[in-house]
């Protein structure tokens, strides 16, 4: 029935002994209105970690967690006003926490319920292999960064990359499925990495929205390729950049939605590869159930519009999958114009339809028709708006927007 209080302008220092960590315990209630530390003592270590197992932390308070220091939330506390200031400490949280606010950097580990904001330093998971979930706003922003390395991030908040921030990703997941959003905005960078000479594979679950930067990198001459597989839609905004290296591959089961207008903002390397592999066993003229791939080049024919044009080195057309071609938003700004698409490769594997909607398609120098095309079949059958519903985004923005760049509805060959 006791109570532990620390009022304002109280202190309340955790500490451990020379190089020798110790475990304070907190059980029962606690009201912090001032400042908790848990102080690392030397440069050898004597961190003062604290496991605090009681009910709900209240107050408004600060709790500073030093270098390697230990916060740990047992029992689902509520956090109410109170800020974690993560100064290279580490938050643990195995049955979750809601409330409150956690700035800084450091690790991470369990179930994080209050808004967090990296704005300095890296933020990491404490464990590789390991699984965070994060149930309300991860804000990685200013010098922030977010480093994910062979983890799983459960996002049922959102998770936003803000100006100056950066997320990295290798051999990693993030989950959305549970109504979670994952963007890259304006000024935010995502790097996809390998390592060395081995390749990486991280995926993105429940759609992405880039208006920011996203690389796909190769780390060495020897490889070390970061490819992605987006299980969703991918947005490329107006204004951001998609960088895809050399040999690298980007694969996504959704729509494909580039409204970039900078063609240098749309980079493919040699030997890179676009798979899409949405719409599997959709029915023809179902329009609805196939994915969309919104293309953007300057059509000039079939001899020029290969560097530099929204072009692509490769597009893969992945088995059973329906995709359909689209020119809903004028990248060019090339007014009634229809725009085209140039690739130096294309593949269609097993049972794979590709429709090209009335728009043309130019691979390495030819002009593709309508027929057989390896193991699956080009066809050319209009899709109406009528049949697609356009995604709200891009309806907002041509309204706003139509006198100056304008959104083009399935635009026929000039």
């Amino acid at each position: 029935g006791g109570t532990t209080t620390v009022e304002s302008g109280g202190i309340m220092n955790i500490n451990g002994s020379g190089s020798t960590s110790y475990t304070s315990t907190i059980n029962g209630g606690l009201t912090n209105d001032g400042q908790i530390n848990l102080n690392r003592v030397s440069y050898y270590g004597g961190n003062g970690n604290l496991a605090y197992t009681g009910g709900d932390l209240e107050g408004s308070g600060d709790i500073n967690v030093s270098s390697n220091a230990i916060l740990t939330l047992t029992n689902n506390p509520d956090l109410h006003n109170n800020t974690v200031h993560l100064n290279g400490g580490v938050l643990r949280a195995p049955n979750g926490y809601t409330g409150g606010e956690t700035i800084g950097y450091g690790k991470v580990k369990g179930t994080l319920g209050g808004p967090i904001s990296v704005s300095d330093g890296t933020m990491m998971f404490e464990d590789t292999s390991t699984t965070i979930s994060s149930t309300g706003t991860m804000d990685v922003t200013g010098t922030g960064t977010l480093s994910m390395n062979n983890n799983t991030l459960v996002n049922n908040g959102q998770l936003n990359i803000k100006s100056g921030g950066k997320l990295e990703m290798k051999q990693s997941a993030i989950d959305n499925t549970g109504g979670g959003t994952t963007t890259v905005e304006s000024g935010g960078i995502m790097n996809i990495n390998g390592s060395g000479s081995t390749s990486y594979t991280s995926t993105i679950n429940g759609g992405l929205t880039n208006d920011g930067q996203i690389n796909l990198n190769r780390v060495s001459y020897y490889g070390g390729l970061g490819r992605l597989n987006v299980e969703g839609g991918l947005v490329l905004g107006i204004g951001s950049t998609l960088n895809v290296s050399d040999y690298n591959s980007l694969t996504v089961t959704g729509d494909f939605d580039m409204r970039i207008i900078d063609e240098e903002d749309f980079a493919w390397g040699n030997n890179s590869e676009l798979k899409l592999t949405g719409g599997v066993e959709a029915a023809l003229n179902d329009w609805d159930q196939w994915a969309r791939l919104e293309i953007g080049g300057m059509d000039s024919g079939a001899s020029t519009g290969y560097d530099n044009n929204f072009d692509m080195f490769e597009l893969k057309i992945g088995s059973n999958a329906h995709i359909f071609l689209s020119d809903w938003f004028n990248n060019q700004n090339s007014g009634s114009l229809a725009e085209a698409l140039y690739l130096d490769d294309l593949t269609l594997l097993s049972g794979a339809y590709l429709n090209l909607n009335g728009l043309n398609l130019y691979v390495g120098g030819q002009q593709i028709t309508a027929g057989q095309y390896d193991y699956g079949w080009i066809i050319d059958n209009e899709v109406p708006n009528s049949a697609v519903p356009l995604p709200s985004s891009l309806f907002l923005f041509g309204i706003g927007l139509l006198g100056l760049f304008g959104v083009a509805g399935n635009k026929k060959r000039a």
